[in-house]
């Protein structure tokens, strides 16, 4: 009589157990797993993953500029969630947010200062918007949403150009290029989050409020990470500031601008 033997699907092994001892795959699966219950449960659990490793990122993220920076170049890992998998879980979930909560747009044509108060930027969107014999309520609403479409895949980027910026400014230093990404990564990371927390400021049509709150934090937050994860005085972090949401501005208005041509086109086109 033959005995029964099962093979890994994954790298053909022969297992003798539910989990493969060589690559870790399962080696059965259960028909149930093909359900759509178990599959929006895996996938929720895969993405966002809300174990106490997420809380304990999260908690150092807000509250301990830099710390958790630090921990990652020291690779003290275990306890804490990817840089970059966190910037994914986080950027996913900003725009989300902002586009569940219309009345909350934060990039929107008709609310951010760039494309309110900017002339000629103001003057091409109105051109346009007559170009695209769209209601001007219907242009406004499919620009805006246009607008956070792009604005989705180009946070994918800024990191990486505003990391390679920070290893021009720190080049003294000997840092690795992944090092200031790590930085980066938590310090847009952490931007992204305060975002969402000020959407009721949003909705409830506190736009400058909302504003005034974001560059306070911002830089206080900057201030503090930069001299936990540099080492550098109080006057030279201070300057640092400057120079670091200067680079970031260079990069991601552009992006934005990039963005909103972006949007026309396919309006349009």
């Amino acid at each position: 009589m033959n005995e029964h033997r099962s093979y890994c699907p994954s790298c053909g092994k022969e297992a003798t157990d539910i989990y493969c001892a060589h690559c870790g795959e399962k080696v059965k699966m259960d028909k149930s797993e093909l359900g759509l219950t178990h599959f929006l449960k895996d996938a929720f659990e895969e993405v966002f993953n809300f174990d106490s490793k997420f809380i304990t990122t999260i908690r150092s993220l807000l509250f301990k500029p830099g710390f958790l920076t630090n921990e990652i170049i020291a690779g003290r890992r275990i306890n804490y969630i990817k840089p970059f998998r966190l910037y994914i879980i986080i950027v996913v979930v900003h725009f989300l947010a902002f586009s569940f909560f219309k009345s909350g747009d934060l990039f929107s044509i008709d609310r951010f200062p760039v494309f309110k108060s900017v002339p000629v930027v103001h003057h091409l969107i109105t051109r346009y918007e007559l170009q695209s014999g769209l209601s001007p309520e219907l242009f406004t609403e499919t620009l805006n949403q246009k607008i956070k479409d792009n604005l989705n895949i180009i946070f994918y980027f800024l990191v990486f150009l505003l990391a390679l910026y920070l290893k021009l400014v720190y080049w003294k230093s000997g840092r690795y290029y992944m090092e200031h990404l790590y930085y980066v990564m938590h310090l847009i990371t952490f931007g992204l989050l305060r975002n969402i927390v000020i959407i009721p400021l949003l909705v409830f049509d506190l736009f400058w409020l909302a504003l005034v709150i974001s560059i306070i934090t911002q830089l206080t937050y900057t201030f503090i990470s930069l001299k936990e994860v540099y080492h550098e005085s109080n006057s030279i972090t201070a300057l640092k500031v400057f120079v670091v949401m200067t680079g970031f501005l260079l990069v991601f208005i552009p992006g934005l601008l990039l963005s909103l041509a972006i949007g026309i086109a396919q309006i349009l086109f």
